[in-house]
């Protein structure tokens, strides 16, 4: 029983933490928010097929603030949730990319701009 609740409180928090966030998916490729704007870019991941996102760690830490990655498993579909929040105004680009563990890799680019 104690593992049931320890599962059930963490998930609580999890879903409490992200409900204020704007979700953005693979699709996007430019994105616009506000300086202390919190969001979640989510991507398509199958680890039965040896799939993972990984952030490229070359953007601007004053700018924005890498909060956590969630793999999270759904009905519609398997992704991955990296959050952040943006710090200053200004535009960056995040850089993701696929790593198949079978055969190749794949990039994916996000354009960012942060407004006062």
């Amino acid at each position: 029983m104690f593992k049931y609740l320890s599962v059930c409180l963490t998930v609580s928090l999890f879903l409490q933490a992200c409900k204020a966030d704007r979700k953005f998916s693979r699709n996007d490729k430019a994105i616009q928010l506000k300086i202390n704007e919190s969001f979640t870019i989510a991507l398509p991941e199958n680890h039965v097929n040896g799939e993972n996102w990984v952030l490229a760690q070359d953007f601007d830490t004053e700018r924005l603030d890498y909060i956590q990655s969630v793999f999270v498993k759904e009905k519609e579909g398997d992704q991955v949730r990296f959050q952040f929040k943006g710090l200053k105004s200004g535009s960056m680009q995040l850089h993701f990319k696929l790593i198949r563990f079978k055969d190749s890799v794949e990039f994916h680019q996000v354009n960012i701009q942060f407004e006062d």
